[in-house]
């Protein structure tokens, strides 16, 4: 074989560092005296504290904004079911008011009904008009059944009990439906009102 032929390589061009881009090594810190060292851990140390109670401070702040707001938004709460309780209480008020006013009405418009219509027995019994007298006992009943008043037991006391405070009806002298019927010398209206239970020795 025949020998081989060594090339001879130009030697690489050795690249010079460009000014400004030298990289020096980084020289060690020098070390710090102990007093020096021990003064730099306590500024440090104080910063830190510091730091940490601002941020405290931060967090207190803020929990001390929610808590007026959340105590405003209670206020604000308790203030307007305050006034709904105040108008409801009026509402209830004025209406149970209604109610009594026409309870008293209903009662003075019956009284009234009762004093016409016990007039009306003394004028008829002076009269004489049997058939008036028996009209207004059936009201009498009337107004018992509309009172749901029933027929027997106790309410059944209670139904003769009106009947005959009307066959006893009197005016403001005392002068009852049976001494009218006298008065006005009905004999029959007299014993209709007998019948009926009328006290003989009244007035």
């Amino acid at each position: 074989m025949p020998p081989k032929r060594i090339q001879n390589k130009p030697p690489k061009a050795i690249s010079k560092p460009k000014p400004g881009n030298v990289q020096q090594k980084s020289k060690p810190k020098p070390k710090l005296p102990p007093a020096v060292a021990h003064l730099e851990n306590e500024r440090k140390n104080r910063a830190a504290i510091k730091i940490q109670k601002d941020f405290r401070r931060y967090l207190a702040i803020c929990k001390l904004e929610k808590m007026k707001l959340e105590k405003k938004t209670y206020d604000e709460t308790m203030e307007r079911l305050e006034k709904e309780a105040f108008v409801q209480m009026v509402k209830i008020e004025r209406e149970k008011f209604q109610k009594e006013q026409e309870k008293e009405d209903e009662a003075r418009r019956r009284k009234m009904a009762d004093l016409k219509r016990r007039k009306r027995f003394l004028e008829a019994a002076f009269d004489g008009d049997d058939d008036e007298l028996r009209k207004i006992l059936k009201e009498v009943s009337r107004l018992d059944d509309e009172a749901g008043l029933a027929a027997t037991g106790f309410h059944s006391l209670l139904r003769k009990k009106n009947l005959l405070s009307m066959v006893n009806t009197a005016d403001a002298n005392g002068n009852s439906a049976l001494s009218e019927a006298c008065a006005g010398g009905n004999l029959s209206t007299v014993q209709f009102l007998i019948d009926e239970g009328a006290v003989v020795n009244s007035q």
